[in-house]
């Protein structure tokens, strides 16, 4: 009787068992590239940004797990657009992008800026042509808008991230630079490299627009629309329950 009851004791813990790594391995995960782009999206801030921390709770919503990695910009977009990741994420639309990728509905808006030095004197009235005088200061592979990267007549000096291109703008190497703004206060406000203050810069007036931010999943893996659908369907439950706004309050933005 003592061996029939300890094998069945010892059955139901192996059932128990296998009931909790069945579960465990049919965890659902959707994977993220970007890149460092502080205050959105970087390996070294908490929750990895404030967007990292949006998609995670969109993700949960529908059951899935978020997982982020960071590389440069274009080897993000490259390494999505081969299906190694799930989604390229903190992206501006472009046409040619919409070819490569199946674009989210938008989560967060992106205030973009020309960023100049204080004491410069940038005359920009608002038009593409006013610059053409000057050296811009862009990073390569971003998408800024369509008057100024299709401006083949702009003096362009490209950089790999944000951070070298406002350093360059800081010590005189280009004469203005094309920056999300809240990214350009968080650098100044938090960076040993950028021996600079928000004191030091400009933001010239217009701004040039505010960009909706997407993510944008691979057409290599054969269940992007399903993530897709469900990506969309979790950013609707976050905005409707508050999630969302909570999320940016506590990061102090307003969009």
């Amino acid at each position: 009787m003592k061996k029939t009851a300890w094998g069945g004791v010892l059955l139901l813990a192996v059932l128990l068992a296998s009931v909790w790594m069945s579960r465990a391995n049919s965890t659902k995960i959707m994977t993220f590239a970007t890149v460092n782009w502080e205050p959105y999206a970087a390996d070294n801030l908490p929750g990895n940004g404030f967007t990292s921390e949006i998609l995670a709770e969109v993700c949960k919503k529908v059951g899935y797990e978020a997982k982020f990695v960071f590389l440069p910009w274009k080897r993000a977009m490259l390494e999505v657009e081969q299906g190694n990741y799930d989604a390229l994420y903190s992206a501006y639309y472009s046409d040619e992008r919409a070819e490569t990728y199946a674009i989210t509905d938008y989560y967060v808006k992106s205030p973009l800026v020309l960023c100049a030095r204080t004491k410069s004197n940038i005359k920009y009235d608002g038009t593409v042509e006013s610059l053409k005088p000057y050296k811009i200061g862009v990073v390569s592979g971003y998408v800024n808008t369509k008057a100024i990267d299709s401006a083949d007549y702009l003096m362009k000096d490209e950089s790999v991230n944000d951070l070298e291109n406002l350093i360059k703008l800081i010590q005189g190497r280009v004469d203005v630079i094309v920056i999300d703004r809240f990214v350009a206060t968080q650098y100044l406000k938090t960076s040993p490299t950028v021996q600079a203050g928000v004191g030091d810069v400009k933001f010239l007036s217009p701004p040039l627009e505010e960009k909706p931010v997407f993510a944008m999943f691979s057409k290599k893996n054969p269940d992007y629309k399903e993530k897709v659908d469900a990506f969309n369907k979790g950013l609707k439950a976050v905005e409707q329950d508050g999630t969302l706004d909570a999320i940016m309050k506590k990061y102090g933005f307003n969009f």
